[in-house]
């Protein structure tokens, strides 16, 4: 996959104290498609919501800090957290970061001080210097709009939304919403699979196990982002585990065809991917119990 104009990947992503990723944590990606894996509560969403945090300020519930990192720290003591986001796009090299300073109470809770956040947008110059960039939200819009960020950040609990539209007898389609309805059936149709819980031209759910919709939700947010011509990383948490050997099959070719980078975590158990899963794993992500710290391993 070359860069063109408007192509925007994720190249290094790094980590310091950021909820289960005590200290600082690099992760190095691939142009093209990344596999991460881990057990449940290894620490995959934290890695997501990094990306999320660092980009739109946007956090799950619970502290910023890391509990070990906070545990050791002194009352009052800062506790810096950060994320630093390494990106390409187009010809230029970015690097986004979100930080704040959280300090830990008398009565042992972590806060956090809002007037400690701090966000910066900085151009990678070509000796390798940073140039800060006057306007940073308004440089992140540009790459990766919030607007439209479903189409980034697919979970398990999500992306019911983004296929809700395909389920729907009664809906009235504007003519793009029409254009996705109708690049979804032509995908699938160019796979060879049979869907059929289709009922008079429509998509029927009653007619869907799991699997099904889990299949088509993803064709349909594959769809939308061919007809939005969306260009940025496509990042699926926890992918299809639902769905069976042949579904898997049919996604993983439109996945092949899809050219972006892509970012795919998948649950394991023991050690051992979970469920239909067949992609080469690029990173696995650990959780050490006894120092309450996730860690990431390239492979």
């Amino acid at each position: 996959m070359t860069n063109s104009e408007n192509t925007f990947w994720f190249e290094k992503i790094k980590l310091h104290n950021y909820r289960s990723f005590k200290g600082s944590h690099e992760l190095l990606l691939s142009q093209n498609r990344n596999t991460i894996i881990g057990n449940g509560g290894a620490g995959k969403t934290n890695l997501m919501s990094a990306i999320t945090w660092c980009l739109y300020g946007k956090k799950l519930r619970g502290q910023l800090a890391n509990r070990a990192a906070a545990k050791q720290a002194s009352n009052n003591e800062p506790i810096p957290i950060s994320v630093e986001l390494f990106v390409n796009f187009g010809s230029q090299k970015y690097c986004i970061t979100r930080s704040v300073n959280a300090a830990k109470s008398v009565a042992d809770k972590v806060n956090t001080d809002n007037d400690t956040f701090k966000f910066v947008v900085y151009e990678i110059t070509s000796n390798g210097g940073l140039e800060e960039i006057p306007n940073p939200v308004e440089t992140v819009t540009s790459m990766m709009p919030e607007t439209i960020s479903k189409y980034y950040f697919i979970d398990e609990l999500a992306y019911d939304e983004i296929g809700a539209i395909t389920s729907s007898k009664e809906r009235n389609y504007d003519e793009q919403e029409q254009m996705i309805y109708n690049k979804t059936k032509d995908m699938l149709t160019k796979h060879y699979y049979k869907y059929a819980y289709v009922e008079d031209d429509h998509f029927d759910p009653k007619y869907m196990a799991a699997g099904d919709k889990d299949l088509l939700n993803y064709v349909y947010m594959l769809a939308a982002r061919t007809i939005l011509n969306i260009k940025v990383p496509l990042i699926i948490m926890n992918s299809y585990i639902r769905m069976d050997w042949a579904k898997v099959q049919v996604f993983q070719k439109m996945l092949a065809d899809h050219k972006c980078q892509q970012l795919l975590f998948y649950r394991s158990y023991g050690g051992e991917p979970y469920g239909n899963f067949t992609a080469e794993v690029t990173h696995e992500i650990f959780y050490d119990f006894t120092s309450d710290t996730s860690s990431i391993v390239s492979i």
